[in-house]
């Protein structure tokens, strides 16, 4: 093999897995985590002062009933006959909370991947998925790196239980005070998990020495929908046994406590999640309280709008990196505009800080004036989210198409099996520099790097296809 043979080879290589990088980029997405952490100080406490908002509640209980859809806590009265029975009004002492108005139940959008891990991650850190942490589902070091509530729990000395699902073990490690966790992922056991967990829990919320935060991961409504869907008799009893437990927690919780009963995805008629389907991403929640009468949203709330509810409930700085929006009705009325101006704030700083670090210019567009009242700065949140939701969870169709074109080029040339003079070393080089500034600096906001490398490629194309065109012209003479 010859030393030009051997360039030709070494120089097409690069050029096909520059291509191969390239169309990654637009096809994997992936978001750009920021480790920094919210402290008590971004709020401005001074020294005795509640650090952001004075706590709300002495403990909030976290009941996550995994792949509790939505319209599992509608109470609606149904014919026995129609397949929706089995999981509609099947929760009847929720029900009655509900109809005494001791109880508010409302829909939690997630976002895709419907997935536990994923929507966990969401669930304490108000950041949104990305299509390849999906994988993450079976990775064997998926710890949380980001602020989270449960960080912030642990750095301001309340102690946090959890009981349920181990997924939250691999997240979370070493910051949990109190534990009982066991696995997941046997979608066949229905009822060992719960079961040993509910008896805990009613320990929990009956001691006077349990945690401020007690988080409880139910799996028998998501594992029963894998097996048998939500249209069997099954999935009714299942969900009537969720009721006892969560009616049995309501009752014997205190007055200065709060419980919040969420899903964390839903399920589509075949019992499967995963997916952006309407009733795989329409999550239900309850909420109720002793305290005060809290009337939820009549509107989807977005999941990530947990976290900084919980957060500032509990007097907590909301997590650097949430982009969730406080959801005021869980508030005093005499707390909203404060609540949603120290979310603001947060949002903001984060907002600031990505696109600093991470070259993301659009953003500042949407930082750089001030929104005074309570409505703009809401509508700013909400547009900051928009925008990075977008960035972070959508294909870029022009990355993909330059992969591809690149990747055609170079085994085009391969092929043609032409003298790599001076002239195409320099050419091919030339490529490879060009798909190497695309990889390096994505923030070609004009195309221009994109149009000349896709100018370049396809005169090569030409060539290449002139080029074999000619020496199938030749052997047919």
């Amino acid at each position: 093999m010859g030393s030009s043979t051997v360039l030709r080879i070494v120089l097409v290589s690069a050029n096909i897995l520059l291509a191969l990088f390239i169309f990654q980029n637009g096809f994997l997405l992936k978001r750009q985590e920021i480790s920094s952490k919210s402290s008590c100080a971004d709020a401005h406490a001074q020294p005795g002062q509640p650090c952001w908002m004075e706590q709300q509640y002495k403990r909030v209980i976290l009941i996550l009933v995994d792949a509790l859809r939505y319209d599992f806590l509608i109470p609606q009265k149904l014919e026995k006959e129609s397949p929706e029975w089995f999981y509609k009004g099947q929760m009847r002492e929720i029900g009655k909370m509900i109809a005494n108005g001791k109880a508010s139940i409302g829909t939690l959008l997630a976002d895709p991947p419907t997935t536990t891990l994923q929507r966990l991650k969401a669930l304490t850190t108000g950041t949104l998925p990305t299509f390849i942490d999906a994988g993450d589902n079976f990775s064997p070091d998926v710890a949380v790196n980001e602020d989270s509530f449960i960080y912030q729990a642990a750095q301001l000395g309340k102690n946090v239980t959890l009981l349920g699902d181990d997924t939250w073990l691999s997240l979370f490690p070493n910051q949990f005070t109190k534990t009982a966790a066991y696995d997941s992922f046997d979608i066949n056991d229905l009822n060992s998990v719960d079961d040993k967990i509910a008896p805990k829990l009613h320990e929990e919320v009956t001691s006077s020495e349990s945690s401020s935060i007690i988080i409880a991961h139910f799996l028998g409504v998501d594992h029963c929908g894998h097996k048998f869907g939500p249209s069997h008799p099954v999935m009714a009893d299942t969900l009537r046994k969720m009721d006892k437990i969560i009616s049995k927690t309501a009752e014997s919780m205190n007055s200065d406590d709060l419980l919040i009963v969420i899903g964390d995805h839903g399920m589509t008629s075949t019992g499967d999640h995963g997916g952006e389907s309407d009733n795989e991403i329409r999550a239900g929640i309850l909420v109720h309280s002793k305290k005060h009468r809290i009337e939820l949203p009549k509107r989807p709330m977005h999941q990530i709008d947990i976290v900084p509810t919980i957060s500032l409930l509990m007097g907590l700085p909301i997590p650097f990196s949430n982009l969730g929006t406080v959801i005021v009705e869980m508030f005093q009325r005499d707390l909203w505009e404060m609540a949603v101006g120290m979310n603001y704030e947060q949002v903001k700083r984060f907002a600031e800080t990505y696109a600093t670090q991470k070259n993301f210019g659009e953003l500042h567009s949407y930082t750089a004036r001030d929104s005074n009242t309570m409505e703009d700065q809401i509508d700013t949140m909400s547009r900051i989210q928009t925008l990075l939701r977008v960035a972070w969870t959508q294909f870029d169709d022009a990355y993909i198409n330059v992969g591809l074109f690149s990747l055609v080029e170079a085994v085009l040339f391969l092929v043609t099996n032409e003298a790599m003079s001076y002239e195409w070393i320099v050419y091919r080089t030339g490529c490879a520099l060009l798909q190497a500034a695309l990889l390096t600096d994505k923030t070609d906001s004009d195309g221009s790097a994109r149009t000349l490398l896709l100018m370049t490629l396809t005169v090569s194309i030409l060539s290449s296809i002139i080029s074999l065109a000619h020496k199938a012209l030749q052997v047919g003479t």
